[in-house]
């Protein structure tokens, strides 16, 4: 059985290729059936399928948008107990635009080896800059 820091990481692979093929339930089967994920906007999305579903909606109302992303990992998740987390930096990047710099951590809680709950936590200042660019630059991703 893999340890819970690597599930989080295949996870976080099957999210990213998932990104370039667009098919969504890749990442269901780390999920349990009634997981909860906090996408760091004060909503909480119940369920595997529902889960799936607004990663694929998130990604084509914002990513998708831009010309390029880099999503970056910065080292192993750390763990406590059957809880690991693991900062990111995501940059968005479209011509004619500074870049769009969001940063995180990513925490997620385990029943046995199926994520329970997964929660985006923003870095302070992240949702300012994410607000200030949109409101300069939002038209650009029309």
């Amino acid at each position: 059985m893999m340890s819970i820091a690597q599930t989080y990481l295949e996870d976080a692979k099957a999210f990213e290729d998932t990104y370039e093929d667009n098919h969504w339930t890749r990442v269901e089967p780390y999920f349990a059936a009634d997981a909860e994920y906090l996408p760091g906007d004060g909503r909480t999305i119940q369920g595997r399928e529902a889960i799936s579903s607004h990663f694929n909606e998130s990604v084509d109302g914002l990513d998708r948008r831009f010309d390029s992303r880099i999503l970056e990992h910065f080292g192993e998740p750390s763990v406590n107990g059957n809880q690991t987390s693991i900062p990111w930096e995501l940059t968005l990047k479209k011509d004619g635009a500074p870049n769009l710099v969001l940063k995180g951590t990513g925490n997620a809680t385990f029943e046995g080896n199926l994520i329970s709950r997964l929660e985006d936590v923003f870095d302070d200042g992240v949702v300012a800059s994410l607000q200030e660019w949109m409101g300069k630059h939002a038209q650009m991703l029309a």
